[in-house]
């Protein structure tokens, strides 16, 4: 999955409304999403999960997105529950922000 510079500027963005994420989903390299949770940013959780939609054939996987003042982590899986993976990227997170001063 090769995901674009302006895919990842969407997801951080601080004005991630204007986008319509929400309504119109996303594209995460260059497959629609939808989003299931996004405390990206508005609570400070740091977490977005967002599930694939089955397009063309491809088949759907959950995308997990979180951060860090200094890093993007992002993990996909397939056959695996969001929240599995979801939870799996917050404490990879947890664990780097605990490590960068």
């Amino acid at each position: 999955m090769d995901i674009t510079p302006a895919e990842v500027g969407v997801q951080v963005g601080k004005d991630q409304s204007s986008f319509c994420m929400c309504v119109n989903g996303l594209t995460f390299g260059g497959q629609k999403g939808s989003i299931i949770q996004d405390s990206l940013l508005p609570v400070g959780d740091f977490t977005m999960e967002l599930p694939t939609k089955s397009t063309g054939g491809v088949l759907t996987s959950s995308v997990a997105v979180t951060m860090t003042a200094k890093t993007l982590v992002l993990l996909r899986g397939r056959d695996v529950h969001s929240g599995m993976i979801n939870k799996k990227s917050y404490a990879v997170t947890s664990h780097l922000q605990h490590s960068q001063c």
